[in-house]
């Protein structure tokens, strides 16, 4: 399964690397962008959307202490963060964008499946799991985001 995983990771690692996907996701991000943007700046100015709408728990503090900082609840969540990015994303790239952000899906299902396995793992296994999936996880995330800005790969 981490061979699998790794396979996975490197071939969107590589697709995210050719410099005319990564155009077509620049252009999608910032567009997205202007139109998230733009999207609060009309709630805003039509009074929706303040601080003062938010409710008193959420005003004080962006960090809710419940949730997990560590282990396989962080990592799930990451991969559904990444996934609803990339979702976002999906409207805004041209045929060969999808088929690269199909790449990207292949490695987060594959990294869920790993989530899925190391979950029954015993603890110190479970832990060793997890760190290959998180470091798994940030080569993808990284790879999106240089991409998404248009740098060049390292």
């Amino acid at each position: 399964m981490a061979t699998a995983l790794a396979a996975a990771t490197a071939q969107a690692v590589r697709m995210l690397q050719d410099p005319e996907t990564r155009a077509q996701l620049l252009i999608a991000g910032n567009d997205l962008a202007a139109r998230m943007r733009q999207w609060n700046d009309d709630r805003r100015s039509s009074g929706v959307y303040s601080p003062s709408d938010l409710p008193a728990e959420h005003a004080t503090s962006g960090y809710n202490s419940a949730l997990p900082a560590v282990g396989q609840e962080r990592l799930e969540r990451r991969v559904e963060k990444l996934s609803a990015t990339l979702d976002m994303l999906r409207p805004e790239t041209g045929a060969s964008g999808t088929a690269f952000l199909d790449k990207v899906y292949q490695a987060l299902n594959q990294i869920r499946l790993s989530l899925a396995v190391a979950k029954n793992l015993p603890l110190v296994k479970r832990k060793k799991a997890h760190r290959e999936i998180s470091k798994k996880l940030s080569d993808l995330e990284t790879a999106v985001m240089d991409a998404a800005l248009g740098n060049s790969p390292a």
